[in-house]
């Protein structure tokens, strides 16, 4: 995975979560109307976290752990699986 895509990768990451959180936010504080259109962003902004979720935590890292066995299977050299970035502790919490 090149440097570009990894970045690319991150930045959708943080942006979906952070419209997530927005969303969230407006809904639990009642700032936006409560409608069946709004069900339905909801609906799907949570959709958008799970998949970006399941990206970082489950098949994808499962898979580039599975890619670098096989590599080293057929090379006889060991390649580390590229992990997903920790995350940062935030201040106060």
């Amino acid at each position: 995975m090149g440097t570009i895509s990894k970045y690319g990768t991150i930045a959708v990451s943080v942006f979906v979560l952070a419209i997530f959180g927005v969303v969230i936010a407006l809904a639990m504080s009642k700032t936006i109307p409560d409608s069946q259109s709004m069900s339905l962003l909801l609906g799907s902004v949570v959709s958008m976290a799970t998949t970006v979720v399941m990206y970082w935590c489950g098949s994808s890292s499962g898979s580039a752990s599975k890619d670098a066995t096989i590599h080293q299977a057929l090379t006889g050299t060991p390649t580390p699986a590229p992990t997903p970035p920790t995350p940062t502790a935030t201040p106060g919490a």
